[in-house]
């Protein structure tokens, strides 16, 4: 069953929206740089929040033993990540980690990519030994 739940968009960017890098760099000089943001800016926290209201509501909805496939963008893959104590790194495209949720909470598994970097298939399949508790 597919659905979509807006929750698990993309960190909202104000007047951000919809621009390159280059366009940002463009209209607003240094910001990125200096790590200023737009008016608007879904900060840390509440994009976190957002992330984990919605990685709740998918597990509460699990029968028990089922499993669920949720996509969603870098960004809030990345915060899930930094709220479970992993470090900032990057997400490849088509790329995502493995979450378990065991007693109430969840635990990070491995990173997983679709597509390796050459292009060809890449193994998808959580590790032997990083199962859940």
């Amino acid at each position: 069953m597919a659905h979509a739940d807006p929750l698990l968009r993309e960190r909202h960017v104000g007047e951000w929206t919809g621009l390159t890098r280059d366009a940002i760099e463009g209209r607003y000089p240094g910001w990125l740089a200096s790590g200023r943001r737009p008016d608007a800016w879904e900060d840390d926290g509440a994009f976190a929040r957002r992330a984990w209201q919605a990685l709740r509501g998918v597990a509460a909805a699990l029968e028990p033993g089922a499993h669920a496939v949720v996509v969603s963008h870098g960004g809030l893959i990345r915060a899930v990540e930094a709220g479970l104590g992993a470090p900032n790194r990057p997400v490849p495209n088509l790329g995502g980690v493995w979450l378990h949720r065991a007693k109430g909470t969840f635990n990070l598994g491995e990173q997983v990519a679709l597509a390796g970097r050459d292009g060809h298939d890449a193994s998808a399949s959580e590790p032997a030994g990083a199962a859940p508790e």
